[in-house]
């Protein structure tokens, strides 16, 4: 996905506009089970021969050692619109940090102290972050509530979601072509800008 996103952002510049928006896989501590870890692994394998997508052998430990493994969505997602207040771009780029902290180097990306870290790196004030990521915590159900709408509206559910909105109509994006043919989902996003425009 983040080769289509970068792309996307390179190749639209100011005509399309990216918003993140929370996935919520868990939206709660959820302990992982070794059947759901194994399971999980099978898909890291299959994403990675499908995508080049590397997978650490920090996160492979983690998954197959840490037998009271737990993931809480919540934390990185509040992370990811705090930074989308500023911009997409670093919206994306803290997304990058904690897909990269969690699947290469098997951190513990729901805790705040991580995720803050992350921001510093990325020469966000830690300050500023901590504030921004307090307001949306409290917020972060009316976000939440405005996501499931958007997939409610295509016909979607579950992360990841790629939907386009042009004007007042909308359009599910198939993530697979995103994930395979990058190229391929830019012409199709400009060939649906091209037709609104006539």
């Amino acid at each position: 996905m983040k080769p289509f996103l970068h792309a996307s952002q390179a190749y639209f510049e100011d005509r399309l506009q990216l918003v993140f928006h929370p996935g919520l896989l868990f939206p709660e501590p959820t302990f992982i089970s070794s059947e759901y870890r194994e399971h999980m692994l099978n898909s890291d394998a299959k994403i990675a021969a499908l995508t080049g997508v590397p997978y650490g052998k920090a996160y492979v430990d983690k998954m197959t050692r840490d037998h009271a493994l737990s993931y809480h969505s919540v934390p990185s997602t509040i992370a990811v619109l705090s930074c989308g207040q500023q911009s997409a771009n670093l919206a994306l780029l803290m997304l990058e940090k904690i897909q990269n902290g969690h699947y290469v180097e098997g951190q513990d990306v729901s805790d705040l102290q991580v995720l803050a870290r992350f921001a510093e790196e990325l020469d966000c004030s830690k300050t500023a972050f901590l504030d921004s990521y307090a307001e949306l915590g409290l917020r972060l159900a009316e976000k939440n509530s405005i996501r499931q709408e958007l997939q409610r509206s295509v016909g979607s559910s579950g992360p990841p979601s790629l939907i386009l909105e042009i004007g007042a109509k909308r359009r599910y994006l198939n993530p697979s072509l995103a994930y395979q043919a990058p190229r391929q989902m830019i012409v199709l996003i400009e060939q649906q800008l091209l037709h609104h425009q006539t």
